[in-house]
């Protein structure tokens, strides 16, 4: 008697299966959750009033600039630092060494004294930090 063949093999592995059902939900919280615990740096320089200019030119964005801010009452500070002007050099020179094409962007308030603001630029050039923009507001119209 001849044996009849079999039209389905048996298998015996088992499949793996990973569940993802819920795994939009946990990403979802995910994103809540980072949305929610991130922390915005904002600047705490001093506060200023910027001169308006009538024509102003946009400057690429840079990874390394120096926000120098010079107030009102000719107060001088670097990236949150409040400094005398005889310290900017020594501030400057230091972040020169890390990065050498460093910008340095001047933010005045418009009654700033320019004997301060010559001051600093005087102080920038003793250190050949050549690379200054100074901000402005855009005027509006």
């Amino acid at each position: 008697m001849a044996r009849k063949k079999k039209k389905f093999k048996k298998s015996f592995g088992v499949e793996a299966a990973v569940p993802t059902g819920s795994m939009s939900d946990i990403v979802f919280l995910m994103l809540l959750f980072f949305m929610i615990t991130t922390v915005f740096k904002t600047e705490k320089g001093l506060r200023i009033t910027l001169p308006v200019a009538e024509m102003a030119e946009r400057v690429p964005k840079q990874k390394r600039v120096a926000h120098v801010w010079i107030g009102k009452a000719g107060n001088v500070s670097i990236d949150d630092y409040t400094l005398s002007i005889d310290q900017v050099s020594a501030m400057v020179g230091k972040k020169m060494e890390k990065e050498p094409t460093l910008l340095i962007a001047v933010r005045c308030d418009e009654g700033a004294p320019y004997g301060t603001v010559e001051d600093v630029l005087e102080e920038f050039k003793e250190i050949n930090a050549l690379n200054v923009q100074f901000t402005t507001k855009k005027v509006q119209g």
